[in-house]
């Protein structure tokens, strides 16, 4: 899921405005780091700060008497970390097709060498994650069954569900046993979920006889055009939060307009179900959409999820919500992701609204005027170029719920690297002025 050579344009439209608050809005925020972003381990080799191992994380310097295994391909962060608790541990994914997870017993964010990495399953030298049901790799289109990277689990009593990142290739090579993209991409959001704990996932069944499945997505992507040169749909869902009756997630939103221009940016969907596929709704700009799986959103449909801060022609202002998280002390909804150019990769950003069903102010003021987000104030610290950072509260004298969807002012800010290498982390200071 490269994203390098679509964000790596340097046309420079809009920058001089990202970091710079809506000028008519009273409020405000002052988002800083603590301090230096610390390496928190090592994923895709051994070369950093450690190694995944079949007895879990290890030190460099650790005894791995017994333990086997380096994983690499498949056991890397692409995607943020989105915590959730269940049964008196917390969990996040490795948001890859493979599907791994971490278990941090009793929810011990202070001893990382108590993680436990799940499942630790290293059969014929190809690590194999938690699996999803129907079996993935399937290469027809129409499925949407290929590749699936779980991104937002969201815990509601004894059953997970969640939203997974989507993949199709119209072009596959083999790996291990496995496929891997050897073409541009058709992104789409998935549905998935889990009564057992996230040992395994079950996603809506294929039904092989209709002409279609796209019913087993939450938003539909327009089918592959063999004329487009760059990936599109719909891609890395935010977490999942919850206000009112509706539980509501952001994501990647990029579609291919007449003359083969991109709009790029970020789209909200909701839904009042986690339990279905179906019945999810799109902001369309001024209210919400039903989405029609008879049809697709986005690109040239009469079906148009609006896309916040869109940019076309190139532009490297895309930005991207990679988490959204309620702030106790303010009531108000953070929004936290990355914006991507040139000049300024990759760096960490964020805004904020009051409510989630009314979106219309996340990127305009009451004036119509552009309201762009901020960048975090670094405070004098390096801060790597991350390709994907998620934020939330891991203080126990604070709750913030199954789901992690509450933070105070001193959440912890996580950074996957842009190599995919290893994770940095720190905490945050978050000041709000009314």
């Amino acid at each position: 899921m490269n994203m390098n050579h679509l964000i790596a344009r340097a046309i420079v439209v809009g920058v001089s405005a990202l970091g710079i608050a809506t000028l008519s809005h009273a409020e405000s925020f002052t988002i800083q780091l603590d301090g230096p972003m610390d390496p928190l381990y090592g994923i895709q080799n051994s070369s950093f700060h450690g190694k995944l191992t079949t007895c879990g994380y290890k030190l460099q310097n650790e005894n791995h008497a017994g333990c086997t295994g380096n994983v690499s391909y498949g056991a890397w962060f692409d995607g943020p970390i989105n915590p959730y608790k269940y049964n008196g541990n917390t969990y996040f994914q490795v948001p890859h097709s493979q599907n791994f997870r971490f278990k941090l017993p009793s929810h011990n964010w202070g001893n990382r060498l108590t993680w436990i990495l799940e499942p630790a399953s290293f059969t014929a030298g190809y690590p194999e994650g938690a699996p999803l049901s129907p079996p993935v790799t399937d290469t027809d289109q129409s499925h949407y069954n290929m590749a699936h990277w779980i991104y937002a689990p969201y815990v509601v009593g004894s059953t997970i569900y969640g939203l997974t990142h989507h993949e199709w290739y119209p072009e596959v090579a083999p790996f291990g046993g496995k496929i891997v993209a050897d073409s541009v991409p058709v992104w789409g959001i998935g549905w998935i979920s889990s009564t057992n704990g996230g040992v395994s996932w079950a996603m809506k069944p294929i039904n092989y006889s209709a002409p279609s499945n796209a019913d087993r997505l939450v938003i539909v992507p327009e089918p592959y055009n063999s004329t487009y040169t760059q990936q599109y749909g719909f891609a890395h869902p935010s977490n999942i939060v919850k206000e009112g009756i509706y539980y509501y997630s952001f994501v990647t939103s990029i579609s291919y307009k007449p003359g083969g221009v991109q709009e790029r940016g970020v789209s909200i969907i909701r839904t009042s179900n986690l339990a279905s596929a179906t019945g999810w709704q799109f902001w369309n700009g001024s209210s919400w959409t039903t989405v029609n799986h008879g049809t697709y959103q986005g690109g040239s449909s009469t079906q148009q999820p609006y896309i916040f801060w869109k940019e076309t022609a190139n532009a490297c202002t895309i930005l991207f919500a990679h988490n959204v998280r309620k702030h106790s002390p303010s009531g108000k909804w953070i929004i936290l992701g990355s914006a991507s150019c040139a000049n300024n990769p990759k760096r960490a950003t964020f805004t904020w609204i009051d409510n989630l069903s009314n979106p219309s102010f996340l990127d305009k003021t009451a004036a119509g005027q552009p309201r762009y987000p901020e960048f975090i104030n670094q405070n004098g610290y390096s801060m790597p170029a991350n390709k994907y950072v998620s934020f939330f509260n891991i203080d126990p004298n604070i709750s913030s719920g199954d789901n992690y969807e509450t933070i105070g002012n001193k959440p912890l800010l996580v950074g996957v690297d842009e190599g995919l290498g290893f994770i940095s982390h720190q905490f945050l200071t978050i000041t709000y002025t009314p």
